[in-house]
């Protein structure tokens, strides 16, 4: 559940709000100490279930909220890589966005590996498909992006594997200073063993932007 969505819910509450005030009004006219009573306990049991609902509500917003957000765009040509214990070369993609306007919607990912070698070819590709709020860690020269989510492995012969990764995203804040970022990739699936550990080169500065949300 986003805010778009709470915020008709909490209207909506405020409502429900101001007919139990016009109720109890109503009943304290009718001196019928029997109707006064029915009526008053139902408006506490209405008003605590409109509170567990808005507490629950704010806890799933926090959930959403983001200390920092990210961006990645980088390449990285004949890189070594770590596939399922064994060292492989090749290439690199990875590009995506986290926490976007410091929500957690919208936020992907995708990590593409190129293999140079044809046999094996251990070419794949990551697609996020869950990504939560991630954590900050703000250094004297650096800031770096946390993160652990969910996502589909795709390899050359197009078999897939449901993963669980865990991401760093590094930016220096110290000119001249370059970017890097970490990525291990593990199988959540029983008998469809996969892993990857990929430590990034010396990247571009604007390969990678982390800032801290307001």
């Amino acid at each position: 559940m986003n805010k778009m969505v709470n915020g008709p819910f909490i209207d909506a509450s405020a409502r429900i709000e101001a007919a139990i005030a016009s109720i109890l009004e109503f009943a304290a006219t009718t001196q019928d100490p029997e109707f006064i009573e029915r009526i008053t306990k139902l408006a506490i049991k209405k008003e605590i279930v409109l509170e567990l609902l808005l507490d629950e509500i704010g806890d799933i917003e926090d959930e959403d909220e983001c200390e920092c957000s990210g961006t990645v765009n980088a390449t990285a040509p004949n890189s070594n890589i770590t596939i399922n214990g064994a060292e492989d070369t090749g290439d690199v993609t990875f590009v995506g966005e986290v926490c976007p306007d410091c929500s957690v919607e919208g936020s992907s990912l995708t990590f593409t590996f190129t293999d140079d070698t044809p046999t094996p070819n251990n070419s794949f590709t990551l697609v996020s498909t869950s990504i939560p709020a991630p954590t900050c860690v703000i250094g004297p020269t650096g800031i770096s992006l946390n993160i652990s989510g969910l996502g589909v492995v795709t390899r050359a012969d197009m078999s897939t594997v449901n993963v669980s990764f865990f991401v760093t995203l590094s930016e220096s804040t110290t000119p001249g200073e370059a970017d890097s970022f970490f990525i291990s990739i593990e199988s959540e699936e029983v008998g469809n063993p996969f892993e990857a550990v990929y430590f990034s080169p010396d990247l571009p500065d604007n390969a990678i932007v982390v800032e801290e949300c307001d």
